[in-house]
């Protein structure tokens, strides 16, 4: 469809299981993003199996709300990269959901903004 034109290779795996963390498997660790560049890093964006099933288990819709004051992560700028890996968070909890959690963006109220 997009002819990518790609040669790829599927290499099997030998001696893994799933439940396997990185560090049990002996490779060397290779950012796969300059975002990553540690597997404490890369584990920060990466959704458990227990909340995955969570996730999975949902009987009836969800939504999560992130409240956040835009002038507190600008004056302060580790809170406006925190609440980016929030939002990245709930990207990722929504992607898994199938449909069953939502995410949304409110404003702060005024009266709690106004304290930042």
């Amino acid at each position: 469809e997009r002819n990518l034109n790609l040669d790829l290779k599927i290499i099997p795996g030998a001696d893994w299981k799933r439940s396997m963390g990185f560090e049990e498997t002996g490779l060397r660790w290779t950012n796969p993003s300059p975002n990553m560049r540690s597997l404490t890093q890369a584990r920060l964006y990466t959704l458990s199996d227990g909340t995955r099933q969570v996730l999975a288990a949902l009987r009836e819709p969800v939504t999560l709300r992130l409240y956040y004051s835009r002038r507190l992560g600008a004056e302060v700028p580790v809170y406006g990269a925190y609440a980016e890996r929030v939002r990245d968070m709930l990207g990722e909890y929504v992607a898994a959901s199938a449909g069953k959690l939502g995410a949304i963006e409110g404003q702060a109220h005024r009266r709690f903004a106004e304290h930042f």
